[in-house]
């Protein structure tokens, strides 16, 4: 082999080598890229979530204070039931934005026993609001520290930490996000008993 035949061979594996590099590396960046803006993406829609979240939590807040002063001053003057209907839909339309918020959360994130556990005594703990004003009655959570009142609170900033603090990138498929989902709902969290944290009462005088 001549020379100049060596030298054209030497040029093409190092021009090979040279595309090949260019290609592995492209291709290596260019997952990293996606990657990076599926966890980004998967981000803004977590903290989208927690964000949801905290303006169902306002609500029910509202709800329970415009509640409490209706059971205080408007009760017995409100003969045409027009505040305690409208109060007792926008209880029922607060809960039904917790159901929404479980249906998206047994879907696109794995959780733990203890999410699953957490999640399914909050849904239980936020539903005390609409059965008061069903039952005409207002919510006994009359100090800071009611064990109903601080378990809510508990379970609270517990979801806002799995849905804004945590990272999550692998989606369940549907045979988990149904089992997760009917385990959250299940009835087993419904009573007092099974949802409340066992803490000591502090009654203010």
């Amino acid at each position: 082999m001549s020379d100049f035949s060596l030298e054209l061979l030497r040029l093409g594996i190092t021009v090979g080598i040279t595309l090949l590099t260019f290609f592995l590396t492209w291709i290596v960046g260019q997952r990293i890229a996606t990657q990076w803006a599926i966890r980004q993406k998967r981000k803004e829609l977590q903290l989208s979530a927690a964000n949801r979240f905290e303006n169902i939590y306002g609500e029910f807040f509202s709800v329970w204070k415009l509640w409490d002063y209706y059971c205080k001053t408007l009760k017995e003057n409100d003969s045409s039931k027009e505040t305690y209907w409208n109060l007792l839909n926008r209880a029922c339309a607060a809960e039904a934005s917790v159901e929404a918020l479980m249906v998206k959360l047994s879907s696109e994130f794995i959780l733990t026993n203890e999410d699953i556990a957490s999640l399914g005594k909050f849904r239980q703990a936020f539903q005390s609001l609409r059965e008061s004003i069903f039952r005409n009655e207002k919510l006994q959570w009359s100090f800071s520290e009611h064990s109903e009142y601080l378990t809510f609170k508990r379970l609270s900033t517990y979801i806002v930490n799995l849905l804004a603090a945590r990272d999550h990138f692998d989606i369940p498929d549907a045979k988990r996000s149904f089992k997760t989902l009917r385990e959250i709902t299940h009835n087993k969290w419904e009573g007092k008993k099974n949802w409340v944290d066992k803490v000591t009462n502090f009654r203010h005088n």
